[in-house]
């Protein structure tokens, strides 16, 4: 019948459905984005930890850059502060003698020898001084102002910032000894080297700090800053105020992690090793099913050409264990067709023996021209026209008759009857010699063409 070979042929009509390698591929895909996601996960954990270690470690930087700081600004303050007290000072401003002041001021000079200038001001003094280096501007007049009031030195201050005269200015006001009253104020200037040395010495820096001097009504102003720049254009992580001055550390940690394809390919490697073992495996696993359930096909195509031929089903194991209870359902069902096939057949005995039903009678003597039938690839046998009469076969034993005619003729009764939907054929022979004989032959035709025969002997 060539169902087999037409099932190993490639179907012209290819179906929608995905094949059993596609769903596996599926499973692979999902395995694949599934590892994808843990990877990121991974690397975006990764990243944070490293960004929330590197913010503490830039905190702390920051931390102990304002201590610093504020430990130098200290000890400043204080000798600022000792040397506006220092008795007598007053007095100068009120000396006869106009070299005492001048006199003074350079001696309180050489007791501080970092500062770039220190000067004597009077009460009230209200004018930039522009003579010597650094200058001293408007900001220095407000803070002598702010002196005069206060009976504790001055925080420290940034003035002329970006200009050559930029400096740390420091002021305290001067009491008389008798009566309290300001007589003038100790103005300091310093450099910003104890700054830049401060922050200078700072390494392995995660981020960026900046020394910044607080506006009341402004942004920050930068003092001076190290690491990465492109931090500043967003908000401080914090800021550590610096105490003795109106400064503040603002730091940004993190702002240097970025992805680093070889260390995270490190640390997925496991995973990416333990996703391409089971791909494969997967992959094989299809490649076996795919097998299996082409034998289960071939199986199936067994059982249906069984049916249709008219032979005996016969059932393999099941390779894909879900189709074994398939093919014993298809089994059973074949067997329940060929049973009802043949309670059919047994219900047509009678109109079988009947003289209008098919038949063969050997009574008639007359022949006409043979008719040539090839009986198998070899040899042929020749079927006489002369037997075949409008409802039954009339023939002489051993000449129109023979049992090589018969096998022919059954095998051709065989076909037909298959083609009216029927599998079984009744056979039944009378009391004549010749009976026995040419049923034996009848019968071997018609199992030939794959019909199922109930012999019910003589009648």
């Amino acid at each position: 019948m060539g169902f087999l070979k037409r099932g190993e042929e490639k179907d012209k009509l290819q179906g929608g459905g995905r094949t059993i390698r596609g769903y596996w591929l599926l499973g692979v895909l999902a395995l694949l984005v599934l590892t994808a996601i843990a990877w990121s996960y991974l690397v975006y954990q990764n990243l944070t930890s490293t960004q929330t270690s590197h913010k503490q470690q830039v905190k702390s930087t920051a931390q102990l850059l304002a201590g610093s700081i504020s430990s130098n600004l200290q000890q400043r303050l204080a000798l600022i502060q000792g040397l506006a007290r220092q008795p007598g000072l007053a007095d100068s401003f009120n000396a006869f003698d106009e070299g005492e002041l001048p006199a003074q001021q350079a001696r309180l000079a050489r007791l501080v020898p970092d500062a770039l200038q220190l000067r004597l001001l009077p009460v009230d003094y209200n004018e930039p001084d522009t003579s010597e280096m650094p200058n001293m501007g408007y900001a220095s007049l407000l803070l002598l102002r702010k002196a005069e009031k206060s009976d504790v030195v001055l925080p420290a201050e940034l003035h002329q910032s970006g200009t050559p005269h930029q400096h740390i200015a420091i002021a305290s006001a001067i009491t008389s000894d008798q009566v309290g009253d300001v007589a003038g104020v100790l103005h300091v200037a310093y450099s910003l080297d104890m700054l830049k040395n401060l922050i200078r010495r700072v390494e392995n820096l995660p981020g960026r700090i900046e020394v910044q001097q607080a506006l009341s009504d402004k942004d920050p102003l930068l003092i001076v800053g190290k690491g990465d720049k492109s931090a500043t254009g967003t908000k401080a992580d914090g800021v550590v105020p610096v105490k003795g001055s109106i400064w503040q550390v603002a730091y940004w940690g993190g702002t240097g992690v970025q992805f680093n394809l070889m260390d995270n390919l490190l640390l997925v490697a496991p995973g990416l090793l333990l996703f391409l073992i089971t791909a494969l495996f997967l992959l094989r696993f299809s490649q076996q099913m795919t097998n299996a359930l082409k034998r289960d096909q071939q199986t199936i195509l067994s059982l249906v050409e069984a049916l249709v031929v008219g032979r005996p089903p016969r059932v393999q194991p099941a390779q894909l264990g879900d189709l074994q209870s398939t093919l014993e359902v298809m089994e059973h069902q074949i067997k329940e067709f060929r049973s009802s096939q043949v309670e059919k057949s047994k219900s047509k005995r009678v109109m079988a023996a009947s003289d209008n039903g098919l038949g063969i009678n050997i009574d008639e003597v007359v022949a006409k021209t043979p008719v040539d039938i090839p009986l198998d690839g070899s040899a042929h046998v020749e079927i006489p026209a002369s037997i075949f009469r409008a409802y039954d076969i009339r023939g002489i034993v051993g000449e129109t008759l023979t049992e090589e005619i018969v096998t022919l003729l059954g095998q051709g009764y065989g076909s037909e009857i298959f083609e009216k939907g029927y599998q079984s054929v009744v056979v039944a022979r009378d009391t004549r010699n010749s009976s026995e004989r040419l049923q034996s032959a009848l019968i071997q035709g018609l199992q030939a063409s794959g019909r199922d025969v109930i012999d019910i002997g003589m009648v």
